[in-house]
Parts: structure tokens; sequence; C-alpha cells
């Protein structure tokens, strides 16, 4: 059975030796079953044993437990290992060619554009002269996977800078996406994932997953999966691969 934190009760070793011996008694009533018998020797040995499956049943208890929490009581089991809560809602990133004078233009940090077709803003992330057909990089300042732009896409700078033409165009990467990385608010079972991650993996002490739990943490950045790699030049160095959330299902 289950009380109202929903953890399931089970006997203790002691509970479990008396029971049995009550049950030995109603079938052997004649049977002595005190302390030094055959009887209380049997009954001791199958309680140790029990209790073995009862640790089993209460654990397999509370993993179930987390996998049905939602709301409030998956943000408080979040907490208990340490995870502050969900990971925030992400605008895409890429670059934009930038269509200038020949001299070009300085584009500040922040400096906005808009999709107008959706309505959706970006700004500028890197304070630069930016001269015809260099790549500007960008950030959503909306979030959510509508911020995900196909390469070519065209954009409109709010208020154009000196030397900038008003619209500029979506860069197309490596893998032929153009920007990447919006991403809505974590879901439940995303954070399901990361807090068993965590309890079988906990940091500490600067062990491989204090860095992973520190890599996830960066500001904006929608980090998935962390591995490390110990002494990969030598003792005391350490090398840090991580994966960002995929905008589609089984994207990459």
């Amino acid at each position: 059975m289950a009380d109202n934190a929903t953890e399931i009760v089970t006997y203790t070793r002691d509970q479990h030796k008396a029971r049995y011996l009550r049950s030995f008694k109603l079938y052997v009533p004649a049977a002595d079953v005190g302390p030094n018998t055959l009887p209380d020797a049997e009954a001791a040995s199958h309680a140790d044993s029990c209790v073995v499956l009862y640790y089993n049943v209460k654990a397999n208890g509370r993993d179930q437990d987390l996998v049905l929490s939602t709301g409030p009581k998956l943000l408080n089991k979040a907490k208990a290992v340490g995870i502050d809560g969900k990971l925030p809602a992400t605008g895409a990133r890429g670059f934009v060619i930038v269509q200038a004078s020949p001299t070009g233009g300085t584009i500040p940090e922040k400096a906005e554009l808009r999709y107008v077709a959706k309505g959706l803003r970006f700004r500028c992330t890197v304070t630069d002269l930016y001269l015809p057909g260099d790549p500007c990089p960008i950030e959503g300042i909306d979030t959510g996977d509508d911020t995900n732009l196909p390469a070519g896409t065209i954009l409109e700078w709010t208020s154009p800078p000196a030397g900038i033409n008003s619209q500029t165009e979506v860069v197309e990467q490596a893998d032929g996406t153009g920007l990447t990385g919006g991403h809505p608010e974590e879901s439940d079972q995303e954070l399901i994932d990361r807090i068993i991650e965590r309890q079988a993996n906990p940091p500490a002490s600067g062990n491989d997953a204090h860095y992973q739990d520190a890599v996830r943490k960066t500001p904006n950045v929608p980090v998935h999966g962390v591995w490390t790699f110990p002494a990969i030049d030598g003792p005391g160095t350490t090398a840090i691969v991580f994966t960002v959330r995929t905008s589609t299902p089984l994207g990459s």
C-alpha cells in the first residue's frame, strides 16, 4: 500500500518475523516458537531475505512515482536533487549575411531584426564593423520552435544602422539549416530524464558530473547531452562535448 506521499509502505524485519511466527502458530498451535527454537530461526532467516525484496519494492515505487509526476510535484522532485527547475524556452541562433554600402557599417549588439511574416524578433549578438557579405551572429528575442527559420529567409532591421541595408538574409549552415536551437520550455519528460540522470550520476567535488552540470547551466544555450573526456591532453585537462536540444522530433 502507499501513504499520501505515494511512498510504498513495507513491513520492518521485526514485523515480518512476528507475522511469520504468528502464521506458524496458527498452523501448529502446540509448537514452541520462542527464542532459539527452529521456528524462530526460520522466521529470522525468512525476514532477512524479505528485507532485500522490500528495499527493491520501495526503490521501484519511488521511480514509478517520478515517471508519473507532473506540475509542482515534479518541480519539487527536481529541487530535491539540485535541479532548479525546467530549462527555459530559447530563441533560435545563427547568422545573417550583411547587405551594406562598400564601406560597411557598425551594427551594435542588441540591434533588432524582425521576421515580418510572423512578427518574430531577433537581435545581433556582437558589436562590430560589418562589410558587405559578412556574417552577423543573431539570436531570437522571441522563443520557441517558430524562431527556427530556414536558410534564405529575409529579415529586416528595425532601425538599420548607418551604411547597413534594411534587409538581410539568413545564412545556410553546414548541415543545410538556417536559424536553429529555438525550443519551448523543457517538457515534463525531458525534466524527468534529467532527474534520473542526476540521480544515477550526481555532481560533486569536480567530478565529471560536476563539469557536465556547469555546462547545462550555460545561459541561453539549450544544452541537451554533455560528455567529458578527462586527461585528454595530459593530466589536469578535460574535454567537454555537448549537444543542444533539437528543434524537430528525431532531429540531430
